[in-house]
């Protein structure tokens, strides 16, 4: 698939998630730990599902290697960002298992798990990338703006800005590049995955914002 198209395709989703409030908020330490934690917290709940699609998709891949990469991904979600989330929430008085997945959240995760059990694996491929490739470049935005002082956005910045997230983004991409839609159906839906997983970040973050304002079910 046409990994470029794609995000050419979200060029106006893509600029408001680089430059919305609450991401300029992390990057300069401005969020209260209320607001940082609530993020976390949520997160926390995304990734559990996130993983499960990962797991999903490493079941339909086409080749050996795709599926030991994408198993591999699926447990560094816990290794490496899971953990960090356990490991951060103390510091802002947070603990993430006792709050409730948000409305966004539980809609997010449920396309991804919902696209992985019944699209083409280049439909999977493509509902996961944005939140991949969003989180690699925000890190690297806010890591070039200069670190701020406090100390857990140091370290959530630094994580998605890092050469071990970073690998694991290119190996998705690769994967994706050599992931070509059958036809021009698929081609459609890939695009239709794609979009609706970059529409989701962008509610993620407008979710995060909002804070526990958001109701969770």
């Amino acid at each position: 698939m046409d990994v470029d198209h794609l995000r050419e395709v979200c060029d106006p989703v893509w600029q408001a998630i680089l430059a919305h409030p609450f991401v300029t908020a992390l990057g300069r330490g401005q969020l209260t730990d209320e607001q940082f934690g609530y993020f976390i917290a949520q997160d926390y709940w995304y990734l559990q599902d996130f993983s499960l699609a990962l797991t999903l998709a490493a079941s339909r891949g086409s080749t050996p290697d795709q599926r030991r990469t994408l198993l591999a991904h699926a447990t560094n979600v816990f290794s490496v960002e899971h953990d960090l989330h356990l490991r951060v929430a103390p510091a802002l008085h947070v603990d993430p298992k006792a709050d409730a997945p948000g409305a966004v959240t539980l809609a997010y995760t449920n396309h991804l798990v919902r696209t992985a059990y019944t699209g083409s694996f280049s439909e999977i491929v493509a509902a996961l990338l944005p939140c991949y490739v969003t989180y690699r470049e925000i890190g690297k935005k806010l890591f070039a703006d200069g670190l701020p002082e406090h100390q857990v956005a140091r370290e959530w910045i630094s994580t998605y800005q890092g050469n071990v997230y970073g690998e694991a983004v290119r190996e998705l991409e690769d994967i994706a590049r050599m992931t070509d839609p059958r036809d021009v159906d698929e081609a459609k839906a890939v695009g239709l995955a794609y979009h609706r997983s970059m529409v989701y970040e962008r509610w993620f973050w407008d979710q995060a914002k909002r804070g526990r304002n958001v109701p969770g079910f």
